[in-house]
């Protein structure tokens, strides 16, 4: 994912899943030679004890400088909506999306979340 981020521009967006938007926020946080402004993070668990709990994914800062997107449903089945409000806290910047339906995988969400990405950037 490392390498993957160091090639796109600073244009580019990014939208990482689930763990895999765990992995981009843990990698944005350390500093990549060259990251994109906007990031959108789908469905993304809160690994502190708050949440999940298991120390070697919980994110612990620092709040990348990127514009961030937070997207979460509220029917998701995998990991609980209460982690939008978790990552909320540990991300202050970013933006909060929270879809009334759609589950783990964002069904119908589609339009909505391209335009998040293609509207106004993310504060």
């Amino acid at each position: 994912m490392r390498a993957a981020l160091e090639a796109v521009a600073p244009d580019d967006f990014v939208v990482a899943h689930s763990f895999g938007a765990t992995m981009l926020l843990q990698i944005l946080a350390e500093g990549v030679r060259v990251a994109p402004r906007w990031v959108t993070l789908l469905a993304m668990p809160d690994w502190s004890p708050e949440g999940w709990n298991v120390a070697d994914y919980a994110f612990t800062g620092p709040e990348p400088t990127q514009n961030i997107s937070l997207h979460h449903c509220r029917d998701d089945e995998v990991v609980e909506f209460a982690h939008l409000a978790l990552n909320a806290r540990r991300l202050p910047r970013a933006a909060r999306h929270a879809h009334d339906s759609g589950g783990h995988q964002f069904t119908g969400l589609a339009p909505e979340i391209a335009h998040d990405l293609m509207g106004v950037p993310p504060r």
